[in-house]
């Protein structure tokens, strides 16, 4: 693939995978900038149709400086592609295995992806797969969200995206209302976004097990240590506001993504 073009894009470097395809940085030759693009590598089933269709629907509605800009969708030589603002820098995935952040760069973070989820959701997108993988950190304090594959365009969603049963979501960080269906709002990406911190500020996470099976029951019946008793420094302002978003019945989480926000700035 690399070398190749597509339409007015020449592949030049591979950065990774998902769970469509496999993510390319490529050069736009009509605009001399470069580009994330990302190749549907299986043959394009219905499903996987609509799931680049509602990913480009979702990506066109957002402008934020914390998104990815979505630049556009199509398909050459029959092969799908989505092409997405490139941010050189690591995913938050790489940066943890390094150690754990810093209380200020914690909060930097949540901050910056707080603004970017109040506005997804205001304008009507649950993203639904929240996860340090899909989380880009650039230079300086440049932080954006990536992959909306999995995303939901409308005010509230079901959890299971096909009649196949195949559950939306990354087991490790997914909410409890994913795992047993039904209706989710956007407070399932503020629990997504708690799990996230937990491991940021601590460098453990909150759910792991030997298999998915494990890890999805764990979100259900597990009790978690506060974040203040794993990981040292922790102040107790912090450590409500993570482990609010991380409850697991949703009334018992902050209400939006803004309340949530306000609290994060006011434990800052």
């Amino acid at each position: 693939m690399i070398g190749r073009t597509l339409s007015h894009y020449r592949i030049e470097e591979r950065l990774g995978a998902g769970g469509m395809g496999e993510v390319f940085l490529a050069r736009d030759l009509a605009l001399g900038r470069p580009a994330a693009l990302k190749i549907i590598s299986q043959p394009l089933s219905s499903e996987l149709t609509a799931r680049l269709r509602r990913e480009a629907e979702a990506c066109s509605r957002l402008q934020h400086p914390a998104i990815a800009t979505f630049y556009e969708t199509g398909e050459a030589d029959g092969v799908a592609f989505l092409a997405m603002e490139y941010v050189p820098g690591e995913t938050l995935r790489d940066r943890l295995r390094r150690g754990r952040l810093s209380l200020p760069d914690a909060l930097l973070v949540a901050g910056a992806l707080l603004e970017a989820l109040n506005h997804a959701h205001a304008a009507g997108i649950l993203h639904r797969d929240i996860k340090p993988a899909n989380l880009l950190l650039g230079e300086g304090d440049l932080v954006k969200i990536v992959d909306f594959g999995l995303a939901s365009v409308g005010h509230s969603a079901h959890s299971r995206l096909t009649q196949s049963g195949i559950l939306v979501g990354t087991p490790e960080y997914i909410s409890p209302e994913q795992i047993t269906g039904g209706e989710i709002d956007a407070r399932c990406d503020l629990y997504s976004l708690g799990v996230v911190l937990y491991e940021a500020m601590s460098g453990q996470q909150p759910f792991s097990g030997a298999n998915a099976v494990n890890v999805l029951f764990q979100h259900l019946e597990a009790t978690v240590p506060p974040l203040s008793t794993v990981a040292a420094g922790i102040p107790a302002a912090v450590n409500d506001v993570v482990m609010g978003a991380m409850a697991r019945m949703v009334g018992d989480r902050p209400a939006s993504a803004q309340a949530m926000l306000e609290m994060v700035r006011a434990a800052r």
